[in-house]
This record gives C-alpha cells, sequence and structure tokens, in this order.
C-alpha cells in the first residue's frame, strides 16, 4: 500500500541505483513544527518572562524570520545540488570535511 505522506523514489548515486524514502511537504511540516513546538513551548514562558513582552516577542518573530530565511535558503541549495539535504551537507560541500564536521555541530549541538 502506498502512503500519501510519505513515498519510494529511486535515485542515483555514484555507487548505484539506491532507494530513497522521501517524505512530502505536508508530512514534514508537521514533523518541524512538532519538534519546535516541543522542545520550545516548556522555556517560552520562562523567557517570556525575563525578558518582557516587546522584547519577547521581538526575538521570537526575529527567530521566524531567520528560520524561514535559513529553510528557503536551504531550498534553493537542494535544488541546484540534490544530495545536500542539511546545512552540514552544505558545509561539507563548500569547506570540505572539517567544514561538515562543524557545520553539523552547530546544527546539532
Amino acid at each position: 500500500a502506498r502512503s500519501i505522506l510519505a513515498q519510494s523514489v529511486l535515485s542515483v548515486s555514484s555507487s548505484g541505483l539506491r532507494e530513497t524514502h522521501v517524505n512530502s511537504w505536508p508530512a514534514t511540516g508537521a514533523l518541524i513544527v512538532a519538534e519546535v513546538v516541543g522542545t520550545g513551548v516548556l522555556a517560552l514562558g520562562k523567557n517570556f518572562a525575563q525578558l518582557g513582552w516587546s522584547v519577547g516577542l521581538g526575538v521570537l518573530i526575529g527567530g521566524f524570520l531567520a528560520n524561514t530565511f535559513t529553510s528557503l535558503l536551504l531550498a534553493q541549495v537542494n535544488v541546484a545540488f540534490p544530495n545536500i539535504v542539511t546545512l552540514g551537507d552544505a558545509a561539507r560541500k563548500l569547506l570540505g570535511r572539517v567544514g561538515g564536521i562543524f557545520g553539523y555541530a552547530i546544527v546539532y549541538v
């Protein structure tokens, strides 16, 4: 049975033909929202209490704009280089192995 939320596609890499599982954009969006809300909602009240409403909203909107810009930029990079999926992949392509390790560390730590 074929799922609406995930698809299997065949892709060609230097190692040959392989099956890749791809989420639809609604499924990916739901995963991102669940991750952000799950980790951020617990600290949001405390941070707003420390910063105040105006600064808190400013930081929240600034983070939203930065995340939107980064995701749109990464989407354009992925169109040009289909094997680049994360910021760590992009850093590795641009800066080599050490840059890739640094890119992954920045994103995941």
